[in-house]
């Protein structure tokens, strides 16, 4: 009987030869190889039902840029999901979007989390760095309305105001105000340890150990990404916690990656949390009596 971790290898390993096949060997048989015909995609302006269509636009892109290559940066595998961290470089060689060849080198980030099923990938989720893109092409970029409406300074503003306040409620073990910046059907992915779904079982997770531990965390953010009503983000946690009965400090030094989704009111609210140790540490887990 194949294992968890072993499912989850297994996984890592079909994304890491998505990625190579796709863009360093160029190949489109590994689309057919390591997806399903009826495979979603969610883009950053665009979606995707089914492979034929999928092979359309890969088709449109590698003769614009058919010299890509892509390094993996990270993966992170928990239950039937990978995120991936990739960065892209290539040239402008074909027409794209109606731009004529301009012989101009890019260099593009992308996030994206895959649902894999029997080692074969059936859905993405995918934020690209479209306008970097564009930019970087000199492609002529227009405001679709006044300037003072910069949408997405007004995301990352709110989006970093959520994160503000997620950390100062996790250093306050404050469960209430922590749980209000998850969506209802959250998926809470921690180290080690079985997925998480949804806000009540992520209470049930948090409470008995923020009622055992005090935790003094800090966050650096490396990298966010908006596309969208979804927003993607990843960073570093360091910091110490201990056990309220008393004890020594221990070190907390983790990796995260969290993924947004804007609400009807337009507010945003974390959809997915995926968090993974740089230290053999040991993470806080309720004391069982």
């Amino acid at each position: 009987m194949t294992s968890q971790v072993q499912i989850e290898t297994q996984n890592k390993e079909v994304v890491q030869r998505y990625w190579d096949g796709k863009w360093n060997k160029r190949s489109p048989e590994i689309l057919d190889e390591l997806q399903t015909p009826d495979v979603i995609y969610h883009g950053t302006s665009m979606n995707m039902n089914g492979i034929e269509e999928y092979k359309q636009v890969y088709g449109s892109f590698l003769s614009a840029f058919h010299d890509t290559q892509i390094t993996v940066e990270e993966l992170i595998a928990e239950g039937d999901k990978v995120t991936s961290r990739v960065s892209l470089k290539g040239t402008h060689k074909g027409e794209f979007d109606g731009l004529p060849p301009t012989g101009k080198v890019f260099t593009a980030k992308a996030f994206t989390i895959f649902r894999l099923v029997d080692g074969k990938i059936v859905e993405e989720w995918e934020a690209f760095d479209e306008l970097g893109l564009m930019h970087q092409l000199g492609m002529e970029l227009r405001p679709t309305g006044d300037v003072e409406s910069n949408e997405l300074a007004r995301d990352l503003e709110a989006i970093t105001a959520l994160r503000e306040e997620n950390l100062a409620a996790i250093n306050a073990s404050d469960v209430s105000t922590l749980l209000t910046e998850f969506t209802d059907d959250v998926v809470f992915l921690p180290d080690d340890q079985p997925p998480v779904v949804g806000k009540a079982a992520l209470e049930a997770w948090v409470r008995p150990i923020y009622e055992q531990y005090d935790f003094e965390i800090e966050g650096t953010v490396k990298e966010v990404v908006v596309a969208g009503d979804w927003a993607f983000e990843w960073g570093l946690l360091t910091g110490t916690f201990r056990l309220l009965a008393g004890g020594q400090d221990m070190q907390v030094d983790m990796k995260y990656v969290y993924v947004y989704e804007r609400q009807p009111d337009g507010s945003w609210k974390c959809a997915y949390d995926i968090v993974n140790k740089n230290l053999p540490s040991v993470y806080p887990v309720p004391i069982q009596d």
